[in-house]
């Protein structure tokens, strides 16, 4: 269903009732339609909601190999989809997102930037050390998140 009608189920995310909505998720992730990442994500906000959880299992049984499944979801002006479009990026290591993973230190959003802190823990990349270095953490519990992970990617 997800590949013959897309948008049926895109309707389905939306609908009044969770349970709907919910197995409208469970569908769109054993489909491995990964077009319907942006759609999933965005089911994390808004009056219909998904809970989280099941919008994480169905993006990662999609599987995307690119950050571009995601659409603008990385980079999206609510907090909620963009930290967990962020996570499920670093869990899924789509090395791609490294740069749009990076800018997330810099967001307003404290659930925003741990999301990239662990994101990019997960990467690995000693690319992305010039970034944790610069980041101006807002408490010292995510100064010591920072240092950990620094210290994680530069010893390996």
């Amino acid at each position: 269903m997800a590949h013959l009608a897309p948008r049926s189920l895109e309707r389905m995310l939306a609908d009044k009732n969770v349970g709907v909505r919910s197995l409208a998720a469970q569908i769109a992730g054993l489909s491995g339609a990964s077009t319907m990442v942006p759609a999933l994500l965005h089911s994390v906000e808004g009056t219909r909601e998904i809970p989280a959880r099941i919008i994480s299992m169905a993006v990662l049984r999609t599987a995307p190999t690119s950050i571009s499944a995601f659409g603008g979801t990385i980079t999206d002006s609510n907090d909620r989809v963009r930290a967990l479009a962020i996570d499920l990026a670093g869990q899924l290591n789509l090395v791609d997102a490294r740069r749009s993973i990076e800018a997330g230190l810099e967001s307003d959003s404290s659930a925003v930037r741990a999301a990239s802190i662990r994101a990019l823990q997960r990467l690995g990349s000693p690319l992305s050390l010039p970034a944790l270095e610069k980041m101006s953490a807002h408490n010292p519990q995510e100064r010591l998140f920072v240092q950990a992970v620094i210290h994680d990617i530069r010893v390996g």
